[in-house]
C-alpha cells in the first residue's frame, strides 16, 4: 500500500532536532551491516563487515590495513559504534563496543542474523562458511560456536515457529535448509531475559536527556532482569541472606526503589532496597533478604513478586512487577 502523505522521521529518533538528515538516524558508525534481529523484548541487535585491508591513511585508524573484526553490535539509539576511528575489539571511550567480534583473521562475514526460537542469536557466516550460535545472557556473550558447518556458504537466516530456515549462496544457486531449534531453557540463553541496554552515547551537542517512553521501558528490563535473577538463584540462596545482583542500566537519573513481597503485590514484604543514580550509566540493582524477610520466605511458600518502581528526578514515576516461583535450590 503507498503512503498517503510524506514520510517523517519518528519523534523518538534520537537527532530529531538535528539538521538536515541527522533527523533520520538512530545509530552511527556502523562500517557495513548486514543483519537485523528483534529479540523478545523489542531490542535490535545487528551483524556488521569489518574492514578488508583497504588503505585509507592514518585519517581512518580503524579500517587502515587491517582485515576481519566483522562485528555483533546491540544497537541503542544514540550509540556511535566507531568506524572509521576504530573497529572491532579497538572501540574507546565514547563508542559502544561490540558485543562479540572476530579477530583479524579469518573473517566471519556474516550475511544475516535471526533470533532463534531457542533464545540464542544465529548469524550465518559467508566467508565462515558456518551457521554460527551467540548464546547471550545479561548483555554478554557467554558461549558462542559452530550450529552447522558443513554446508557451504551461508546468507539467510530466517525464524518459523520453532524451527530455522537457513539459505546457502555458493553463487551458481541456492539451497534453503530447516534446523528444528530446542524451546526455550529458562537456565539457558535467552535474549527477552537481558537487562537493559547499554547507556546512550550521545555526541555532544545533541539532547541526550531520556523521553518517559525510554525510562518505562528501562524500568521494565530492569524488573525482569532482576527477577529472573532472583528465579534462577532459588530459594535456598535467598533463605541463606545471600545477594542476588544484576549489572543494568539506570531507568534515568532518579531513586530506584527494589521490593520483593510473598505471594502477590500486596503480599508481606520480604525485602527492599532503595538507591540513587546520578547517571544513566550501568549501576548494580539487588534483592538481599534480612532476618524477617527470611523467616516469612521459609514460612509463607515459593511464590512471589518482584517490584521496581523508578522515580525520575523530571517526570512521573514508572512501576514493573515480574511475578515467579522460586525453585528449592
Amino acid at each position: 500500500m503507498a503512503p498517503t502523505g510524506p514520510l517523517t522521521a519518528p519523534d523518538d529518533n534520537p537527532f530529531r532536532t538535528g539538521a538536515a538528515d541527522a533527523r533520520w538516524v538512530w545509530s552511527l558508525g556502523h562500517r557495513h551491516p548486514q543483519g537485523l534481529a528483534f529479540d523478545a523484548a523489542g531490542r535490535l541487535w545487528e551483524t556488521e563487515h569489518g574492514p578488508s585491508g583497504e588503505r585509507h591513511g592514518p585519517a581512518y585508524p580503524g579500517g587502515d590495513q587491517k582485515t576481519g573484526r566483522d562485528e555483533l553490535n546491540l544497537v541503542v539509539g544514540g550509540g556511535n559504534y566507531g568506524w572509521p576511528l576504530v573497529s572491532g575489539p579497538g572501540n574507546g571511550p565514547g563508542f559502544v563496543p561490540p558485543v562479540a567480534v572476530a579477530g583479524d583473521s579469518p573473517a566471519w562475514a556474516p550475511g544475516d542474523l535471526a533470533v532463534g526460537a531457542d533464545g540464542s542469536l544465529y548469524a550465518p557466516f559467508l566467508a565462515g562458511a558456518e551457521l554460527h550460535r551467540f548464546d547471550v545472557r545479561a548483555g554478554v556473550v557467554v558461549g558462542q560456536g559452530s550450529h552447522l558447518t558443513d554446508r557451504g556458504r551461508l546468507r539467510v537466516a530466517v525464524t518459523r515457529g520453532t524451527d530455522l530456515l537457513v539459505a546457502q549462496d555458493q553463487g551458481t544457486g541456492a539451497v534453503i535448509f530447516r534446523l528444528p531449534l530446542d524451546p526455550v531453557d529458562p537456565s539457558g540463553s535467552d535474549p527477552a531475559l537481558l537487562p537493559a541496554p547499554p547507556p546512550i552515547v550521545v555526541p555532544p551537542g545533541t539532547a541526550g536527556a531520556l523521553d518517559a517512553r525510554e525510562v518505562r521501558t528501562r524500568t521494565r528490563l530492569l524488573a525482569r532482569a532482576l527477577g529472573s535473577a532472583v528465579r534462577e538463584a532459588g530459594r535456598g540462596r535467598l533463605l541463606a541472606g545471600r545477594a542476588v545482583t544484576v549489572r543494568s542500566a539506570a531507568p534515568s537519573t532518579g531513586t530506584t526503589v527494589v521490593s520483593l513481597r510473598l505471594r502477590d503485590a500486596e503480599g508481606p514484604v520480604l525485602s527492599r532496597t532503595a538507591s540513587t543514580s546520578a547517571t544513566t550509566g550501568r549501576a548494580r540493582y539487588g534483592v538481599q533478604l534480612g532476618r524477617v524477610g527470611r523467616r516469612r520466605l521459609d514460612a509463607g511458600g515459593s511464590r512471589v513478586v518482584l517490584r521496581v518502581v523508578h522515580r525520575p528526578v523530571e517526570g512521573p514515576p514508572c512501576a514493573a512487577a515480574y511475578r515467579l516461583v522460586l525453585p528449592r535450590r
